[in-house]
């Protein structure tokens, strides 16, 4: 049933895109703040 493929696509790909928005989120978050650091390190 193309339903049950669609489940098995997400139930497969949700972790993978969980870890990759989690890796991204925390990748970014002291990007930031050291963007931040150094914007105003030069104000």
């Amino acid at each position: 049933m193309l339903i049950s493929k669609m489940l098995r696509t997400i139930v497969v790909f949700a972790p993978i895109i969980a870890a990759l928005a989690w890796v991204v989120f925390n990748i970014q978050k002291p990007a930031r703040e050291q963007f931040n650091r150094d914007f105003l390190g030069k104000d």
